[in-house]
């Protein structure tokens, strides 16, 4: 059976619903986005809805913010259970009719042609949107349902919104920021500001939401926006956020913000309200309180020099085995100390050390090889660490080494799941 349906770009938030492993969806959507991958593209997906993974194959024929999809199964009845499921996520209703107040492109594109603009012209930056357009754009965003006003909050940009309506465009934002209860369209609006509006009339709103502790759309990124309005107040902001009693999980990266940006400033004023930081449960929040210590004139626990980094990992020896995971930062350590308890020599704390002094200081997509000589099974081998920064709290570790020390070292870690 196969059956299409016109679905949000970002559909990810049907994956849990519908128990499809969409991996091969995102990574499409991925390269998609980097000109890698071209239209149409067939992607098989699993899909566990009744228990057993069963194959569904989905071709997608077009391209943002709306995904015209077809999906293929040849099981029927689950077929139909994937339909029903993803429906309320569609344009279509179950009849296969568009929902005309869902479709939220055709209606901007009309909006648009007023001024004989469409979507595409806003996103190549060209024309400018007469106050009339904006005003019915405004009132389209506000009558659309809150988890599609993302495909109309991104019109407001900077080279579209005539000048003389930047700030009351601004604060129209920030005002509906204050009152969302959807995280998603929160972070949509403060990425709008971030990009396009962080105009220096709305740095009192942004200082009244940053610090009020019962809004819970604050994030590090609003913090950001309102440094990009150059608002001096801003050092002030920050400093007071570290000095908050507690910090829930969702405000580590406000945290983190509050951090960078006294650092980038200087401020050696802050240091102790910094330093607390040192032993933050977050080892993100801790490395960034280790660099802003170092910006700030007080650097902590220099590690070792990294005399065993290799410039260029080509030159990793054919022939070794490797062992390779992926893990949070915080198990870098304990799976490196297992290492060394492998070895004779060669690779102790002060290795150790040197690794994770660097891997600290590495960014996103970022790769690293160290190469030591150590004593294994009685004899001289080398050990190749080659680390690649997945995420900017996730290493992906490969070792490579003679076939008898990682098995030794397979059997010394703990099983993983």
């Amino acid at each position: 059976m196969n059956f299409e349906l016109t679905l949000g770009w970002n559909f990810i938030q049907a994956y849990d619903d519908v128990g499809i492993d969409f991996t091969p969806y995102k990574e499409f959507v991925y390269k998609y986005d980097f000109q890698q991958e071209m239209l149409p593209k067939s992607v098989t997906c699993l899909c566990s809805l009744k228990g057993k993974a069963t194959p569904v194959h989905m071709t997608i024929f077009s391209a943002p913010p709306w995904a015209r999809i077809k999906f293929e199964t040849d099981n029927d009845e689950l077929a139909g259970k994937i339909r029903q499921k993803l429906l309320k996520y569609s344009t279509e209703d179950k009849n296969g009719n568009i929902y005309k107040d869902w479709n939220t492109r055709q209606i901007s594109n009309q909006i648009l042609a007023r001024d004989g603009l469409n979507m595409n012209d806003i996103q190549a930056r060209k024309g400018v949107m007469s106050r009339d357009c904006l005003d019915a754009l405004m009132r389209h965003y506000e009558e659309t349902e809150s988890r599609f006003r993302y495909d109309i909050c991104w019109l407001f940009t900077r080279e579209a919104v005539p000048k003389t309506e930047l700030v009351r465009v601004a604060k129209w934002l920030v005002n509906h920021l204050a009152q969302t209860r959807d995280f998603s369209s929160g972070d949509r609006i403060q990425e709008q500001l971030y990009n396009h509006l962080a105009v220096p009339e709305i740095a009192d709103d942004l200082i009244r939401l940053l610090t009020d502790r019962n809004f819970k759309g604050r994030s590090g990124f609003l913090l950001e926006v309102l440094a990009k309005t150059k608002d001096r107040r801003v050092l002030e902001v920050a400093a007071s956020l570290l000095d908050e009693d507690t910090i829930t999980q969702r405000d580590d990266y406000l945290a983190n913000s509050a951090l960078a940006i006294i650092g980038r400033r200087k401020a050696a004023q802050h240091v102790e309200r910094v330093r607390k930081f040192l032993s933050h449960r977050s080892p993100e929040i801790r490395r960034e309180a280790k660099k802003t210590m170092k910006r700030l004139g007080h650097p902590v626990e220099i590690p070792p020099a990294p005399v065993h980094l290799v410039k260029n990992r080509r030159l990793l020896p054919k022939g070794l085995e490797e062992w390779s995971t992926n893990q949070d930062m915080e198990d870098l350590e304990p799976t490196l100390q297992t290492l060394s308890k492998c070895l004779q020599s060669g690779f102790g704390a002060k290795e150790i050390a040197e690794v994770a002094g660097v891997v600290e200081e590495m960014n996103h997509d970022q790769t690293k090889a160290f190469c030591f000589q150590v004593m294994a099974n009685k004899q001289e081998e080398e050990v190749w660490l080659v680390i690649f920064m997945d995420d900017i709290d996730s290493p992906d570790l490969e070792i490579h080494a003679g076939a008898r020390l990682i098995e030794k070292f397979n059997k010394a870690m703990p099983q993983r799941d």
